[in-house]
């Protein structure tokens, strides 16, 4: 006999936005978790660019061997630069699946708040409810778990408070089965409310509660046990459970015998090698060939242990569309048995509910926002961190992750360098300050003497920092601030650069190079910038500073200026020495002169490079330097020259024996040269701006060389960025008043914003939208709010 009446209905509980509400968060999640997992550093070299060599000698069997293995070259280089890229990606989404787990565990009406007020409503709950109940509790559970999974797999200081959350909802969980599972026993279709549809989740001839006893242990059991995994992930690494599964896997299977690390790799990963394994047999010769290289990736990853995350997530996923079908499918059959309003009643449950769920959504939206505006700061992060200790693997420590009692440091630090700027000390011990919440940061900041690194670096872990918050629960750091932290009137920063210690095609970010011992190779002390303010510089030329120095060529027109950049950007890089490596462009302070930067690039040594342009201290102290990377350098080297053309300088500097390098008539007339042992080498282009400045313009061209990649393989600039230039340039052309400067004027141009490229590919579509934006462009006045 079927049931015909499944009680009261409960909008608060079954309503339509709670259980989109639920089930949109849940699928979030593990979207997410999955996506997260994917983005693990770990991975990112076992992907494409180790086989992508041989999955065009695969699909391309035609294709020139030399040109197979140039792309090889480059896709390896390229994911070296966005290896640190990926991992930063990976700290936004995670702090997206802290909002959603706590939302799911703690807030009313759901998690915690759900089961606390089934169980106080016991008395009046039909069967019908307590499985709805059920399914919503095993969906906050298991998105929870895949959450916890990947945001606390690696921070110790968020795990307690959270982990004791997820048993006190564990215990509460299984306090709730334990009531439904009486409940089932006075199952009774003749009593409304003892029963309900079960046609769209069971056989016609099933026996109840037989058949709902059976769903609910074994459903019960499999949620107990991912929940025990997804707490040994991050509560018990070193004592994987797992481990011992997946050496078990691999004996019965028969792979990797022969590499012992391989064993405890990721029971999900064993589990899919093996099914390969078994079905590669009766696949088509190219599938084949690509599990065959699948599988031989993965036998070179010989020293990634992955804590058997992906294992978890695929445990928990399993469940994930089970109990979501269970949800609409019960709600759809018993719909119109309930007694009372309909369920679709917007009740206040409901509508906290989908609040709840819009909150998720506009954090996910303004972290989006954010990761966009922060794009070009991380990756150029990426290409100058990628080498030290992300070449070692210690990529949390390279990123800036690892920093413990980083807001006492900092207080610290600057207090003790305003004592002793105002005591006139030597300060070259004192520690850089630094921002405590600012992941992009390049480097950590060392103690001063190579002998005594600092605390802060040898004893902090490899997690950043938590946000305040007015709860007690803390969410991975978001990004704060530049790529180089500024203080006071330079932003030079310093790292010792110890040979041998970074990869091929690693990136130093910041290299230390002092001259003033050239058989020292050693690097000094680390100086302040309060330091380098207080210090009065050493002149070893008769000269004065401002006759040392004088101008390179007539100034020009900044709109000049301006269309020069424009066509050398058009020209690209076809006529240096492309497709190149990797390469650097440093600024060089001369310490006897501040305020005068040289900008230059190389594809060696930096420090080979600098030894060569002031051979044992002839043309004064080249202190500092700061250096990224990028293919480009040459041609950012170039564009750079151009656009600080009018802060363009040639040095004069007098030697040791004083005799002067340079002879001149007037000011900007052409130079006339003494002997050639006396000129720099060649390598006489100074530029008179701040270290700051020049840091930022540096910046701005690599950040945009190396993130997207503006040029083919030909050396052509790409379509969009050629139409891009050329449009602004004809609608946009350069005005001081209006841009400001030639910096900003670029600046905003090689990072357009999405409404400026939904605005020119509009443009380009209809020309009638082109017009009607720049007539509203042009007057903007009357409507501001449409100026971008």
């Amino acid at each position: 006999m079927a049931c015909a009446n499944v009680g009261s209905s409960n909008p608060d509980i079954a309503g339509l936005g709670i259980i989109l509400s639920f089930v949109i968060q849940g699928g979030l999640s593990f979207a997410l978790s999955i996506y997260s997992a994917g983005l693990d550093t770990r991975f990112a070299e076992v992907r494409l660019p180790k086989i992508s060599q041989k999955l065009m000698t695969v699909f391309f069997p035609r294709s020139d061997r030399d040109d197979i293995e140039k792309c090889h070259v480059l896709n390896e280089r390229k994911s070296n630069v966005r290896l640190i890229s990926r991992r930063l990606k990976k700290w936004y989404i995670d702090q997206l699946l802290a909002i959603i787990s706590d939302v799911q565990t703690l807030n009313v009406p759901e998690g915690i708040s759900l089961l606390i007020g089934a169980m106080a409503q016991h008395a009046t709950l039909n069967l019908y409810h307590y499985h709805i109940i059920y399914d919503i509790a095993s969906l906050t559970g298991i998105s929870v778990c895949a959450s916890l999974v990947n945001v606390f797999g690696h921070k110790k200081t968020s795990i307690l408070d959270r982990s004791l959350l997820l048993v006190v909802f564990l215990f509460l969980y299984l306090a709730f089965v334990i009531m439904f599972g009486m409940k089932l026993k006075t199952w009774d279709d003749d009593i409304p409310g003892q029963c309900y549809n079960a046609d769209r989740i069971s056989d016609s001839t099933s026996s109840h509660p037989y058949v709902d006893n059976i769903y609910l242990s074994l459903t019960c059991l499999y949620f107990v046990v991912s929940m025990g995994l997804c707490l040994q992930v991050p509560m018990l690494p070193s004592h994987d459970i797992l481990t011992k599964t997946g050496k078990d896997i691999s004996a019965d299977l028969g792979i990797f015998q022969e590499n012992k690390q391989l064993s405890s790799t990721d029971v999900g990963l064993l589990f899919v090698i093996g099914v390969i394994n078994v079905l590669s047999t009766k696949l088509p010769p190219k599938l084949r060939q690509l599990c065959d290289l699948f599988v031989e990736s993965v036998k070179q990853l010989n020293y990634v242990v992955t804590d058997n995350k992906f294992s978890v997530l695929l445990l928990a996923l399993v469940q994930y569309p089970l109990h979501t079908y269970m949800l609409i499918a019960l709600r759809e059959g018993n719909d119109k048995l309930l007694d009372g309003d309909s369920e679709n009643y917007w009740g206040f449950g409901q509508v906290v509910a989908l609040i709840l769920l819009a909150s998720s959504l506009l954090q996910g939206a303004r972290l989006i926002s954010i990761m966009e505006s922060q794009k070009a700061l991380r990756t150029f992060n990426a290409a100058i961190c990628v080498g030290g200790e992300a070449a070692n693997g210690n990529i949390d420590r390279c990123l800036g992750f690892s920093r413990k009692n980083s807001h006492k440091n900092k207080n610290r630090s600057r207090a003790r360098s305003r004592r002793r700027e105002k005591t006139g000390k030597n300060i070259l011990k004192t520690t850089l300050t630094k921002r405590p919440n600012n992941p992009l940061s390049s480097m950590n900041k060392s103690t001063s003497t190579p002998s005594s690194p600092s605390p802060s670096v040898e004893n902090s872990s490899s997690t950043p920092p938590p946000l305040r918050s007015s709860s007690q629960v803390s969410y991975p750091t978001l990004p704060r601030g530049g790529p180089f932290v500024q203080n006071d009137s330079t932003s030079v920063t310093s790292r010792s650069n110890t040979p041998g210690q970074l990869s091929p095609y690693s990136i130093p970010s910041v290299s230390l190079i002092d001259l003033t011992n050239d058989d020292d190779n050693s690097c000094p002390p680390t100086p302040t910038p309060s330091s380098r303010l207080s210090r009065q510089p050493r002149n070893n030329s008769t000269t004065t500073k401002d006759n040392q120095y004088i101008a390179y060529k007539d100034s020009i027109e900044e709109g000049e200026i301006d269309s020069k950049i424009y066509r050398r950007l058009v020209e690209g890089p076809k006529s240096l020495k492309y497709p190149a490596s990797l390469g650097h462009v440093y600024c060089v302070l001369r310490e006897e002169t501040p305020g005068y930067i040289k900008i230059g690039s190389t594809g060696h040594d930096v420090g080979t490079r600098i030894a060569r342009i002031s051979p044992r201290k002839r043309f004064g102290t080249l202190k500092y330097t700061v250096s990224a990377m990028s293919t480009y350098f040459q041609l950012v080297e170039k564009v750079i020259q151009i656009e600080l053309h009018n802060q363009r300088k040639v040095s004069m500097f007098k030697d040791k024996l004083g005799a002067q390098t340079y002879e001149h008539t007037d000011r900007g007339e052409t130079i006339t040269g003494s002997p050639r042992q006396k000129i720099e080498s060649g390598k006489t282009e100074w530029f008179h701006i701040e270290a700051k400045h020049a840091d930022e313009v540096r910046d701005k061209w690599i950040t945009w060389s190396t993130q997207h990649m503006p040029y083919n393989k030909n050396g052509d600039l790409n379509e969009f960025w050629e139409n891009w230039f050329k449009r602004q340039m004809e609608i946009d052309p350069y005005r001081k008043a209006t841009h400001g400067s030639l910096h900003l004027r670029w600046k905003g141009l090689l990072n357009p914003t999405l409404l400026e490229k939904s605005c020119h590919y509009l443009a380009k579509r209809w020309p009638v939208v082109d017009q009607c934006y720049l007539r509203v462009k042009h007057n903007q006045r009357t409507i501001p709010w449409i100026w971008y």
